[in-house]
């Protein structure tokens, strides 16, 4: 197993997806909010997840960022990517270049992204199509003083092109 590079992508924990802070063009290809109990990093516990946020509120939970008695919890959002990958690796190909598909979840501040490609989205680019549109991710790194950490930047590149979009609903999806 090769060494993954932090703030880099990686497929399955094994193989990494380009350079750290390298633009990787990538297509949406379905999209799932919800909202799920924050438990502490590297607790056995199982959060707990809720399809709304008045589920949650229902069961005593209160939003992380409010006062209140209960557990805690906070939107999340999986995104299905279609992402390219060697050959070798993939599930997919096309035109020479290979793709599989990962499930990347959005949380905490990486949430905002996910945010605007829901906003995107349901634009009249995409007509409510997550891959009518292309994606460029790559990551960042955030510091707020004490720690640093990584977050992905996901920007629209506009109308996926119709080659590609055809191949998306005829092969992939």
């Amino acid at each position: 197993m090769e060494e993954i590079e932090k703030g880099s992508f990686d497929y399955h924990r094994q193989v990494q997806i380009g350079k750290k802070f390298q633009t990787q063009t990538v297509y949406v290809l379905s999209m799932h909010k919800y909202y799920e109990e924050d438990v502490e990093y590297g607790s056995d516990d199982v959060p707990r997840r809720w399809n709304s946020e008045q589920d949650a509120r229902a069961d005593g939970a209160v939003l992380k960022w409010e006062n209140g008695d209960g557990a805690r919890f906070s939107p999340r959002c999986d995104l299905v990517l279609l992402v390219p990958i060697d050959l070798e690796h993939a599930h997919y190909e096309f035109d020479g270049q290979g793709y599989v598909k990962c499930i990347y979840t959005f949380k905490s501040t990486a949430y905002n992204n996910a945010k605007r490609i829901f906003t995107a989205t349901n634009g009249k680019n995409a007509g409510g199509i997550p891959y009518a549109l292309t994606w460029a991710l790559s990551s960042e790194q955030k510091d707020n003083g004490k720690n640093k950490w990584y977050v992905p930047v996901v920007t629209n590149q506009g109308a996926t092109d119709a080659k590609i979009r055809e191949w998306i609903e005829n092969e992939v999806i």
